[in-house]
């Protein structure tokens, strides 16, 4: 997997099944591999308010590393003030990943939707409300697109 920064030293009670994940849209053109620092039970996972997220149902977790296969499957969206791209799949339309693309904040991160992801118990994640209905996100410089 290609690394966005190197994992930091597991703690004696997680295995490395407890933080790499896979998953897949709903159509299964676009697979994924997640690795986290954490279990899922122990990271802060986002529901967040914004318009986009609250309509399509993600829920939000940072990832230290990630593989997308069927990449080509993809499509982005971007709105308001285009700082992150939303990426989904063509087909089927799930929420697949958001990344940062403003140096300003968050610059880089990718954050999975956890809902993608097989076999995981969703009541036992807790949940972090993200007020993205009032975020206010630094302008780009320049043309964002």
């Amino acid at each position: 997997m290609a690394s966005a920064k190197e994992p930091e030293k597991q703690s004696s009670t997680a295995t490395s099944t407890d933080l790499c994940h896979h998953g897949s849209c709903h159509c299964g053109a676009v697979r994924l591999s997640a690795r986290f620092q954490s279990p899922l039970s122990q990271l802060t996972v986002i529901s967040c308010t914004c318009s986009y997220c609250h309509i399509a149902g993600s829920l939000l977790a940072f990832a230290d590393d990630m593989e997308i296969q069927g990449r080509e499957s993809l499509t982005e969206y971007r709105f308001a003030t285009h700082t992150i791209q939303i990426f989904f799949c063509r087909s089927c339309g799930a929420n697949v990943y958001n990344k940062s693309v403003n140096p300003k904040w968050q610059y880089g991160k990718c954050a999975i939707n956890i809902r993608l992801l097989h076999g995981i118990d969703l009541e036992a994640i807790e949940l972090t409300k993200g007020d993205g209905k009032n975020l206010r996100l630094p302008p780009l410089e320049g043309n964002p697109m």
